[in-house]
């Protein structure tokens, strides 16, 4: 750009948005979770975290993160770890930060810098042998809201 020529921010992207921490429903077990932003929110996600409890029936579970927009898979991001039955995961994603088994417990996944969402987008787990008894909780997704003032 030169001499005059200025930029403004599509409405509701002026300054930077506010930190909100966002809750998903509790899926039923054996299913995984889901998040969709509301109507009209802009969101940038900034990490989260979700515990998977598994049932003692025999099986590996292989755990994907997604971001899906209008039916259509943009990204997957599997853990570096598979989860066996009978136990307790808290896995963790974030952007910035290498994949990581040391805790293999708290699995860590990378997220890619700026992910945007707006409610044609959602969220989600996708467990691969998943069982019926296999209980997802505790999901909890930081983003920063765009266009919102606190």
């Amino acid at each position: 750009m030169s001499g005059g020529d200025s930029w403004a921010p599509p409405p509701g992207l002026e300054g930077r948005g506010g930190l909100k921490l966002i809750t998903a429903p509790e899926p039923t077990a054996g299913h995984d979770w889901v998040l969709t932003p509301p109507p009209g929110a802009r969101w940038r996600l900034l990490g989260g975290s979700a515990q998977l409890v598994t049932s003692a029936t025999v099986a590996t579970r292989q755990v994907l993160f997604q971001v899906v927009r209008e039916g259509t898979v943009c990204f997957t991001i599997p853990s570096p770890n598979t989860q066996a039955a009978s136990l307790t995961y808290a896995y963790q994603f974030l952007p910035g930060v290498a994949q990581d088994t040391l805790l293999s417990t708290y699995p860590l996944l990378q997220l890619p810098h700026d992910v945007m969402l707006d409610n044609r987008m959602r969220v989600q787990s996708s467990t691969g042998a998943i069982d019926t008894a296999d209980q997802w909780s505790a999901v909890v997704l930081l983003v920063e809201e765009l266009g919102a003032t606190y």
